[in-house]
């Protein structure tokens, strides 16, 4: 006869698996790759990936904010955790974050930012 412990140890088991499993999957997911003008409000939290140019870089001590621009528009992208050290207004640089808005803004927010060759 299943009991009431027996439940609780089997939500206990299945809950660590699927949260392992999200974990596991969210590292292989590969961002979708888009030109700027194409990122809107249907794309909240979405993972991007995209090459542009950096317009400008502002640093504070919690964040970089940068303005960057491709052939097909600009967007913000925010870095809170200091990718941008020997970056440069003018270089392109190939960034990978996650989309999000901030004040009515579009925003990418930095994850990984590459220096393009």
């Amino acid at each position: 006869m299943i009991t009431e412990s027996d439940v609780y140890r089997a939500c206990i088991v299945l809950s660590i698996a699927g949260l392992s499993l999200i974990y596991v999957s969210h590292s292989y997911l590969e961002p979708q790759t888009v030109v700027l003008d194409d990122v809107d409000e249907t794309m909240m939290g979405d993972n991007v990936k995209t090459v542009a140019e950096i317009t400008r870089i502002e640093e504070t001590e919690n964040a970089a904010f940068l303005d960057i621009r491709d052939d097909s528009g600009e967007i913000d992208a925010v870095d809170f955790e200091s990718h941008t050290e020997n970056l440069e207004e003018g270089q392109k640089v190939e960034i990978e974050g996650y989309i999000d808005v901030y004040q009515g803004r579009l925003q990418i927010i930095v994850e990984e930012i590459r220096k393009e060759e």
